[in-house]
């Protein structure tokens, strides 16, 4: 009897970090979102897919530039890797659209804009024009930009865009 519950102490332990780490949300680092990453081959990760499950291959056709891009529609949201402009076959830029990635500071999609700023900055928010977004980002993060939906009208008269309501959600992390 002793033995049998030993075994099972021991297989417990050596499960359970396995078991966490499944339910833990994926990490978002600089250039990296999960094991898809920035300046990789896009043809390779066409083939070879995410989570065992093949992107949605697409064609984006925007401010005109045409380029590739590979979807995942997961429960939660979207995870989108767009190849490059120049049609050299690497990985240009990860949009996630899900709460399943987050950085080591916590930051997620559908968090409070206001709950973001209170991480290390300083914060800088640029106007998307003709996006109806606005990008924050800070040297704390590199390479990572935060959208926020924007209206495109300020708060008030004399305000800036960035004057916003801090209870707005973060909709996408961009890596690139």
């Amino acid at each position: 009897m002793h033995n049998v519950s030993v075994l099972s102490l021991r297989a417990l332990f050596f499960c359970l970090p396995l078991i966490l780490a499944a339910c833990q949300p994926y990490l978002l680092r600089p250039g990296r979102a999960g094991q898809i990453r920035v300046g990789k081959d896009f043809m390779r990760l066409q083939s070879a897919g995410w989570q065992k499950q093949p992107g949605r291959d697409t064609l984006f056709n925007e401010g005109g530039y045409r380029w590739r891009g590979l979807v995942w529609e997961l429960d939660s949201g979207l995870v989108l890797v767009e190849e490059d402009f120049m049609g050299l076959g690497r990985i240009n830029r990860i949009r996630v659209e899900t709460p399943l990635f987050q950085t080591r500071g916590g930051i997620r999609v559908g968090q409070p804009v206001g709950q973001m700023m209170t991480q290390p900055g300083p914060w800088t928010c640029v106007e998307l024009h003709g996006y109806n977004r606005l990008d924050f980002s800070s040297p704390a993060f590199p390479g990572l930009h935060f959208l926020v939906p924007w209206s495109g009208e300020t708060p008030e008269p004399g305000s800036t865009p960035c004057d916003i309501d801090l209870n707005l959600p973060i909709v996408s992390i961009v890596l690139m």
